[in-house]
């Protein structure tokens, strides 16, 4: 009696200790850096002449993710309680490229597709088919024509959390983010498996 209630008992602290403490990743994944600029009159020559005058990538960028960011769902854990070093957060910064601008403010992603006809009826989801969203994100508002900008503004479907060099946003398949912010350039290094 006394060895099948044992058994149940490390059976039970087993299945609590898999979903308290989560598996670790096995991924080996590195620090993907983009540069983005003010958003303000971009497109892609004036966007290529802006990054042609960077001071250079951050050290990190190439190196290795922590492993423990990489596992699902890691948490906002990896945050140090720094105070954010973004730009402010209205302050619009993005890329262009032959098919078009988009950029990204704290609250809203911004580009020139979809269209102002489209616009209305578009979410966060259907300018990213392709990444498979979390199961329990399954609404987005939908996306309004900016006139000044001549863009669609998409409200981003989660809060961002935020210190000195990470951001962590838990609706994105890969949620951390690290930055560093010249005040010219903004370097975003993604996750890359």
């Amino acid at each position: 009696m006394l060895m099948t209630l044992l058994m149940i008992s490390n059976t039970i602290a087993g299945c609590m200790l898999e979903e308290i403490i989560p598996e670790e990743s096995t991924d080996t994944a590195l620090w993907d850096c983009r540069i983005e600029v003010p958003f303000a009159g971009l497109n892609e020559e004036t966007y290529q002449a802006k990054i042609e005058q960077h001071p250079g990538y951050p050290e990190w960028c190439g190196e290795m993710v922590p492993r423990g960011m990489l596992v699902s769902e890691p948490g906002p854990g990896f945050l140090d309680g720094s105070n954010s070093s973004l730009p402010p957060s209205d302050d619009l910064y993005g890329f262009a490229d032959e098919f078009g601008s988009w950029g990204r403010n704290e609250s809203h992603y911004a580009g020139t597709w979809p269209g102002a006809e489209e616009c209305s009826t578009t979410t966060f989801f259907d300018i990213f088919p392709w990444i498979e969203w979390p199961e329990n994100l399954t609404e987005a508002e939908t996306g309004y024509w900016d006139e000044e900008m001549a863009m669609c503004a998409t409200p981003v479907p989660c809060e961002s959390l935020v210190d000195s060099k990470l951001i962590y946003e838990w609706c994105w398949p890969s949620p951390y983010v690290r930055y560093h912010w010249t005040g010219e350039h903004l370097y975003i290094g993604q996750v890359s498996v």
